[in-house]
């Protein structure tokens, strides 16, 4: 391979369980157990980072403000601060993101936002001479007042190989 190569997956659809690690269906299944309907979306005075202490590094919680919609960083766990090498907490997402493109990031929290339901995407980047890169995350919305949905909870993980169980990639 002489050149780099992304391959990406996105998905609103029941198969995101089927394509998360044990920890993001862990995080999935707090964030469904916070819902107080199958039709409604948690709100975010009820989450607790705690509540799911294994995936605490690779959380992250954006707020989209009202004032100008744009995206903030609000939480960042250890392990996404060290991938990118600073803290972006407090930061708008064009300033602090992390991925291939900041369209396709900023796209991926409007669009959990805007359909109030959980999102997957993930990209697999093959670089010349490098093992692939899964970059992969699990978008879920929140509220603060039942509303209007503000925030975003994430999981992200960024693998540095391909898991051999989805036969090599997404």
């Amino acid at each position: 391979m002489s050149e780099r190569t992304i391959t990406e997956v996105r998905t609103t659809g029941a198969e995101i369980e089927t394509l998360l690690d044990p920890i993001g269906r862990s995080v999935l299944d707090y964030w469904n157990s916070l819902r107080p309907s199958h039709y409604l979306i948690p709100l975010k005075s009820s989450f607790s980072p705690v509540a799911i202490p294994k995936a605490l590094p690779f959380l992250q919680v954006v707020e989209k403000r009202s004032e100008d919609g744009e995206f903030v960083y609000r939480l960042i766990g250890t392990r996404l601060v060290r991938e990118r090498g600073f803290d972006p907490t407090g930061m708008l997402v064009r300033d602090g993101f992390y991925g291939t493109s900041v369209a396709r990031v900023i796209e991926d929290y409007a669009l959990t936002i805007d359909e109030k339901q959980p999102l997957f995407d993930a990209e697999t980047i093959r670089e010349p001479g490098q093992e692939p890169v899964v970059d992969s995350a699990l978008f879920l919305p929140m509220t603060d007042d039942d509303a209007v949905c503000r925030y975003v909870l994430v999981y992200s993980d960024a693998t540095y190989y391909l898991k051999e169980d989805n036969g090599g990639s997404f």
